[in-house]
């Protein structure tokens, strides 16, 4: 599962971005399995899933993606420890969010989210 995941970023980083999210979607499926729902590990093949989905123009399921990490995140943020790197990741996650938003004309929205990812920082 981890080949699979390492897999995807190198056709990430590669522009190989319809290899990419087969890796991530693969490796998300093992992981569900196997995975709290709110393990951290999920929530990083979320983002990166999210971050490849965005760059091939499919906004809504990038959408998807990152609203079901922000779903993690946000019980990260409710929990007893909140540490620095869950609040700039949740906040990350925001701006992203926010992109989607934005390149979807949904000025409204993407400077809601948006406002709000500067506040976590």
């Amino acid at each position: 599962v981890v080949f699979l995941a390492k897999k995807g970023m190198v056709q990430c980083a590669l522009d190989q971005l319809e290899e990419a999210q087969q890796s991530f979607e693969q490796t998300l499926i093992i992981r569900q399995h196997v995975l709290d729902s709110h393990h951290p590990e999920l929530a990083k093949i979320r983002n990166n899933l999210g971050c490849v989905m965005y760059q091939r123009g499919q906004l809504m399921d990038a959408l998807e993606c990152f609203t079901a990490l922000l779903n993690i995140q946000c019980k990260w943020l409710e929990g007893p420890i909140q540490r620095e790197s869950t609040i700039f990741d949740t906040s990350v996650t925001l701006g992203n969010k926010g992109k989607v938003f934005f390149d979807r004309n949904d000025n409204k929205m993407s400077q809601s989210i948006l406002e709000e990812a500067l506040l976590l920082q």
